[in-house]
């Protein structure tokens, strides 16, 4: 890596880095991956870009397709009660609505293509299999970390509610349990991140 191609990748760790913290001071970060965030950012070779630890949202908008048309109606990060699913119901206007779980998402920067490739062997084995490299730059490998436990739900189809009222409890214990367990992949890829780091000063102390 030139000392130019070397400038640039300090230079944008330097500024994620600094952006994070201030989106952390003003509440715009999830707390509950912020651990691993700063475990990334402390490793040498990698930066975290963006992120979010997973959550439940209530969508409103005909087809996911067109991304533009949709109206968030609610986000839960840390789990949906059943009197926070009921207020946010009675804030749907239109005529399509859907619940969906998405997991943990994560965006990091990687110095080289080797270290792309580790990353990517570790948040894979730690849960986020639907992982790959988005993008090459000169100064660094963008990977996104994504994990398969998600689920789409329509709630309101054609002005219709699909939702059996009487079920909600039902519902509600599947999101949240889900939700629960796409978070576990956030703890066993620092988990996996540690060991690495150990292992790595453990092969430099035999050396």
């Amino acid at each position: 890596m030139s000392e130019h191609i070397l400038k640039l990748w300090h230079e944008r760790k330097e500024y994620f880095l600094n952006r994070l913290m201030k989106e952390d001071s003003e509440g715009r970060t999830d707390k509950d991956i912020m651990e691993l965030l700063e475990l990334i950012n402390s490793q040498e070779n990698y930066y975290s870009t963006s992120s979010c630890s997973g959550r439940i949202q209530i969508i409103e908008g005909r087809t996911y397709s067109k991304r533009k048309e949709l109206r968030s109606i609610a986000k839960f990060h840390y789990g949906v009660s059943k009197e926070e699913f009921k207020k946010a119901l009675n804030k749907i206007e239109g005529d399509y609505a859907w619940i969906s779980l998405q997991p943990p998402i994560l965006h990091i920067a990687c110095k080289n293509l080797d270290d792309a490739l580790k990353i990517l062997k570790l948040a894979r084995s730690s849960g986020f299999k639907h992982s790959g490299i988005q993008a090459k730059n000169p100064d660094r490998y963008v990977v996104e970390l994504n994990s398969s436990f998600r689920l789409d739900i329509p709630l309101k189809y054609k002005g219709k509610f699909l939702l059996n009222f009487n079920e909600m409890d039902l519902i509600i214990e599947i999101l949240n349990e889900n939700l629960k367990l796409a978070k576990l992949c956030i703890l066993r890829f620092k988990e996996a991140i540690l060991n690495m780091h150990h292992g790595n000063k453990d092969k430099r102390s035999l050396n």
